[in-house]
């Protein structure tokens, strides 16, 4: 047999295996996800703004992580709570926290790598949203939100949403099945590249590659996650051969999470609320955090 085709018919082989693994958790992840959708749990997020910072930025931090809302979504929500008096530190972590983790992520992550990663990542993003919380409450707002795109919102030039308000059975699994459809794509590419990975790198290249010092490894990682990181779904497949390879898991967790929180939905999402420079400000934050974490995750 053609070495070409052994190597080609071993790495769909071991992509289906992949595949077959983490199935279940996907189309578990999807229906608890798609349900979530007509619960407005971001509503809850009104009712918090009063109460101290920490209780309000952890409830935030919580809800967005819960909220199923796809990024671009999120976004009319955040504007219309931003009008109604909610601090822009809280809606800030809501939005951060809902791109950076959902309900289908989370048993996806547990599925592909482990509850130990799954649970990790929901620690880094409390984290992170309390010290977001806190700095975004030191520095005057004016200097923060993007004046003109929330009055473009209040013309309704973003007034629209990813959910359905209405539930009925045929909405639901019509919302299913695209939700199926869209992630699922990522995952077929991304147990392909994992499988690729696992067949292709010899150990001991991979564990050459990844004996580098912790600490670059980690900051090489979350810096390569803002052009590479496409979808959580297919990236947590990759990240998993990687780290049979021999990669940190605080790598992994850096590429993950700032793979998540940069991709061009979020930046473009958060493009609609702050300055330009507090993109870039918040994105200098986001990296260094996640070598700061990695360091404590073995």
């Amino acid at each position: 047999m053609d070495t070409h085709l052994f190597y080609l018919l071993n790495i769909f082989f071991r992509a289906s295996q992949i595949f077959l693994e983490i199935l279940p958790y996907l189309i578990v992840g999807i229906i608890i996800g798609e349900a979530l959708k007509y619960k407005k749990l971001h509503n809850l997020v009104e009712k918090f703004r009063s109460r101290n910072l920490f209780l309000s930025t952890l409830i935030a931090s919580v809800l967005g992580m819960i909220s199923p809302l796809c990024t671009y979504g999120t976004v009319p929500v955040v504007m219309r709570l931003n009008s109604s008096g909610v601090p822009i530190s809280i809606l800030i972590v809501f939005l951060t926290s809902s791109s950076m983790m959902n309900p289908q992520l989370f048993i996806m992550t547990w599925g592909g790598i482990g509850l130990e990663m799954a649970l990790m990542m929901v620690l880094y993003i409390l984290v992170f949203s309390l010290l977001m919380g806190w700095i975004l409450r030191i520095i005057p707002e004016i200097w923060i939100l993007n004046k003109k795109c929330l009055e473009d919102f209040s013309k309704n030039l973003y007034h629209k949403n990813c959910s359905n308000d209405i539930f009925t059975w045929r909405n639901y699994l019509v919302h299913i099945l695209k939700s199926l459809e869209h992630i699922g794509f990522y995952v077929v590419i991304g147990v392909i590249l994992a499988a690729a990975i696992e067949i292709l790198i010899p150990a001991n290249i991979a564990n050459t590659l990844f004996q580098q010092d912790k600490l670059i490894q980690m900051l090489v990682m979350a810096v390569l996650s803002i052009p590479l990181y496409t979808c959580g779904g297919g990236a947590i497949p990759a990240v998993g051969s990687l780290i049979s390879g021999g990669m940190s898991k605080g790598a992994a967790l850096a590429f993950l999470n700032v793979g998540s929180a940069t991709r061009i939905t979020t930046l473009s999402a958060l493009a609609a609320i702050v300055r330009p420079l507090f993109i870039v400000v918040y994105v200098i934050i986001l990296i260094t955090f996640s070598v700061i974490m990695g360091c404590f995750y073995k």
